[in-house]
């Protein structure tokens, strides 16, 4: 090989056109739910899971509050007729229902994998290699669901950003996802 062929050759190889560019606007989770019918049916799956276990917390948390608050409230009724500070354990029992929400979801997911809810729509939470989660990885991803607007807003940070569309921003954080449970 001459010298000439080999400062060709040299320049060849040192001159390689630069790779692509990124894509200037990358799909988010929000992209693909529109167009995937799949990813579209796992998250209506989720939301229905989410009512039915809302129900059954709701009506549990109801039922923990009669049973607390209305020996109170009538003996208040009797005794001082009606005021509304005989109202507190009513009241308190928003804060009641977040506390319950999230041991009732961590507790049930890192041992069943699965809350009641998910398990009607065979839906299964599991460590992203696939395992079972533990207590908490459980808790992470639930933290969300002790208030409605923080729920809300890691659903639509978690599908508004790339990563994996299946996952809500808490699941990434905490390396779990949502699947269909197999037959």
């Amino acid at each position: 090989m001459t010298s000439a062929n080999y400062d060709v050759a040299c320049l060849r190889r040192s001159v390689q056109p630069p790779p692509p560019p990124p894509p200037s606007y990358p799909d988010t989770g929000l992209d693909r739910l529109r167009d995937d019918r799949e990813l579209q049916g796992l998250w209506t799956d989720r939301l229905v899971a989410f009512i039915i276990d809302s129900v059954i917390v709701g009506v549990a948390v109801t039922a923990l509050t009669l049973l607390i608050a209305l020996p109170f409230f009538l003996t208040d009724l009797f005794t001082h007729g009606f005021r509304t500070e005989g109202l507190f354990p009513w009241t308190a029992s928003g804060f009641l229902m977040s506390i319950v929400y999230l041991l009732y979801f961590t507790l049930v997911e890192s041992s069943r994998g699965t809350t009641i809810g998910k398990s009607i729509m065979k839906l299964r939470v599991t460590a992203e290699d696939g395992r079972g989660i533990t207590l908490e990885k459980a808790f992470l991803r639930n933290l969300s669901k002790l208030h409605w607007v923080l729920l809300l807003l890691d659903i639509l940070i978690g599908l508004g950003t790339q990563g994996n569309p299946n996952q809500k921003f808490s699941d990434r954080y905490a390396g779990t996802i949502v699947v269909k449970a197999r037959a």
